[in-house]
């Protein structure tokens, strides 16, 4: 897709394909994990995805990505911030605790991670089950949708909301898919998180955290969250 491609295009190009995506994946005979591996993340920078910067998708601005409103459909953004910096793990967990309320009353905050770039936060439902993944920009106070598997297969929150996911991996497989992908990468990985339609783990270098990635529950692949920059620090306690 070309930068140069107007805003209004955009979304309408996006969501086309984001339909044809979910498509394919219900359309596949068997899992694509059975055989081979392949890295979404081929192509994107360290700052977003497709060439856009970690302020936003697609020409969308620092108010957030084009994506999911509080209803969980594509209505444009995240939580608009009050343009006061977050300056630490508590600060960050209030904010994303605020988005989560507004996106569903039900939903908690589990951990939290500070990163170079801006803070990760992992939603759950009442039972503590994982059901999407935001940013909380650390200049402004923003929440959004995280990008990547978050927004691309969230089967609950995102672009393919309500796909069916079977057949699918279970979290050991996605675990010996994981362990395949960092391996020649002097890498190991964490436990899964199930998200609806994905899971996610850190990915870990000689005992610390090093960055994430997700694997898709149906066809294996693997996507590397490229754009959250050096690990600093996290809080799991609620």
């Amino acid at each position: 897709m070309r930068i140069g491609i107007t805003r209004f295009l955009v979304p309408t190009v996006a969501l086309a394909g984001a339909l044809g995506s979910g498509t394919w994946l219900l359309t596949q005979e068997s899992p694509a994990w059975a055989s081979t591996t392949s890295r979404a993340s081929d192509g994107y920078g360290s700052t977003g995805m497709m060439g856009y910067g970690s302020t936003g998708m697609m020409g969308y601005g620092s108010t957030g990505m084009m994506g999911y409103g509080v209803n969980g459909m594509m209505t444009g953004g995240g939580s608009s911030g009050n343009g006061t910096p977050v300056d630490d793990l508590a600060e960050a967990r209030d904010r994303a605790e605020l988005y989560a309320g507004d996106l569903d009353g039900e939903l908690q905050v589990g951990e939290i991670m500070e990163f170079e770039n801006h803070y990760y936060a992992d939603l759950l439902d009442a039972d503590g089950a994982g059901v999407t993944e935001i940013l909380v920009d650390s200049r402004t106070g923003v929440v959004r949708p995280e990008y990547g598997p978050a927004m691309m297969w969230n089967t609950r929150y995102g672009m393919v909301r309500g796909a069916d996911t079977a057949p699918k991996l279970s979290a050991d497989e996605a675990l010996a898919v994981a362990e395949r992908e960092v391996d020649e990468e002097g890498l190991t990985v964490g436990a899964p998180e199930e998200f609806p339609g994905y899971y996610t783990l850190h990915t870990v270098r000689e005992g610390e955290i090093e960055g994430m990635l997700s694997v898709n529950a149906v066809t294996g692949e693997v996507w590397h969250h490229s754009w959250h920059g050096a690990f600093v620090a996290m809080s799991e306690d609620g």
